[in-house]
């Protein structure tokens, strides 16, 4: 890897401990410019408006999240494995820019969704879990080479979600 930045592999360990020094360095712009740019894209682009019914606010929230598995998979790989090895910067820094979203864009949403008598009376944690946990499964499939067909991921885990969520 020096080799091709075009440096001598001492002087890469003359400016970094080891190797989850350089892994974190190279994160770090990632984790404090381009994730917070995503994470306000996406509130501004899926959010801009409010949601008459479950169905909609789910179809706003599931393709453009597998979406952005697909196009950022390797920076979201590196990430999961800071996390995997318990590194509480990168853990503080995603934490920070998912609580962010979720009280501006999802939360307000879910409130309003549940006052209408429309969504299932359940505390918006485990609203936000739900939704979570069905995109992470999607990650999940990525990260254990399953086969994977957006069309069809977006289909189920939409109509999964919309029907939990939904007041009977």
């Amino acid at each position: 890897m020096a080799e091709r930045a075009g440096v001598a592999v001492g002087s890469v360990y003359q400016r970094f401990q080891n190797k989850q020094a350089l892994l974190v360095a190279v994160l770090t712009p990632l984790l404090t410019q381009a994730l917070p740019q995503a994470v306000d894209e996406f509130g501004t682009t899926a959010f801009q408006h409010s949601f008459d019914d479950v169905e909609s606010f789910v179809d706003a929230i599931v393709p453009d999240r597998l979406r952005f598995i697909d196009k950022n998979y390797a920076a979201l790989k590196l990430m999961a494995d800071q996390i995997i090895v318990d590194d509480q910067g990168v853990i503080n820094q995603l934490k920070a820019a998912f609580t962010n979203q979720m009280s501006t864009n999802v939360v307000p949403n879910i409130k309003r969704l549940q006052k209408a008598g429309k969504m299932v009376d359940l505390p918006e944690d485990y609203i936000i879990q739900f939704l979570f946990t069905a995109i992470l499964g999607y990650f999940g499939k990525r990260l254990l080479n399953m086969p994977v067909n957006m069309t069809d991921e977006i289909k189920h885990i939409t109509a999964f979600l919309t029907n939990g969520l939904m007041k009977h």
